[in-house]
């Protein structure tokens, strides 16, 4: 019984402290508990993959990465448009 309600609260505190919609959050306490089902599977060498730390910001920095370029692309496209509306 105790175990849902744990991971309840582990889910409000990542939607939290993410900022995040609650299914973001769920998936970010499902990443890292798939992470931790993988370490006894995956070789001594790789052990710093299997952090469920190091797995959340591996998923902040490619999303921050993700909407820089994706801003940069639509920026691009503007600064376009506008240069032919003004020729």
């Amino acid at each position: 019984m105790p175990l849902p309600y744990f991971i309840f609260l582990i889910v409000l505190a990542a939607h939290a402290v993410l900022r995040v919609g609650y299914g973001g959050a769920a998936g970010v306490v499902a990443l890292g508990s798939l992470s931790l089902v993988a370490l006894p599977l995956l070789p001594r060498l790789l052990f710093i993959l299997t952090s469920p730390f190091l797995l959340i910001l591996v998923i902040i920095l490619l999303r921050n990465f993700s909407a820089t370029s994706s801003a940069r692309s639509v920026r691009a496209k503007i600064f376009k448009r506008n240069l032919e509306a003004a020729t």
